[in-house]
């Protein structure tokens, strides 16, 4: 009983929260933030698998990215990319997450604040900028290969 207890009162991010967070700091925080919706749903084992696809997916990414010629690069708004993930992680929430956070929720499970999704999701951005600057300064580019 006490453990169920505790369970219900810990916190959880929205589908919403976790798309800002991901709008913010990529596949990176979208992992992160997946991971602790899921220790909070005492899902231990997906949880992990959670947190290594956002670490994997952030890798792929911003290392694709880099070796993108310029020439296609350029023809790309901005924008596209972090939409695309971030639609991509909302769809997945909202598939494989949303019944269990209303339930969660409905169980006297408490919301975590956005703010906090939102602060995760910069600290991950700037994990991934140290990221691509290391990428960029002691990889090759495809130019000089």
């Amino acid at each position: 009983m006490e453990q169920t207890l505790s369970s219900t009162q810990s916190k959880i991010f929205t589908i919403e929260s976790i798309s800002l967070g991901t709008f913010l700091g990529g596949p990176l925080a979208a992992g992160y933030l997946v991971y602790a919706n899921l220790k909070t749903l005492d899902e231990p084992q997906k949880a992990l698998t959670a947190l290594w696809m956002g670490i994997i997916g952030t890798l792929i990414l911003f290392g694709t990215i880099l070796f993108i010629p310029e020439s296609i690069s350029s023809k790309i708004p901005n924008q596209v990319i972090p939409f695309a993930y971030t639609l991509a992680i909302y769809y997945w929430c909202k598939q494989y997450m949303d019944l269990k956070i209303k339930k969660h929720l409905e169980n006297g499970g408490i919301k975590a604040s956005g703010w906090k999704a939102a602060g995760i999701g910069l600290v991950c951005l700037l994990i991934s900028f140290v990221y691509i600057l290391i990428l960029t300064f002691f990889m090759p580019m495809p130019d000089q290969l």
